[in-house]
């Protein structure tokens, strides 16, 4: 409670805290190669070019992708 002053200062330090926590995560997760993707080519050349987020999403991906039936032509 407050005036909007007061409240718009503390909404800009909120986000601006949540801003820096994001940019660090990301940093964190594009410098940090998990024991799983190591050796492996694919992961490898995605290593400091996504996130930890979008390198896991592609290795659950690809494990469904050997257990489903696909014809191969079709991709």
């Amino acid at each position: 409670m407050g005036d909007s002053e007061t409240c718009w200062d503390v909404i800009d330090n909120v986000l601006t805290i949540q801003l820096s926590e994001i940019q660090a995560s990301f940093g964190r997760s594009r410098t940090v190669l998990e024991h799983i993707y190591k050796g492996k080519f694919l992961y490898s050349k995605l290593e400091g070019c996504v996130s930890g987020s979008a390198l896991s999403f592609i290795f659950e991906e690809a494990k469904h992708s050997k257990t489903t039936d696909i014809v191969k032509i079709n991709c």
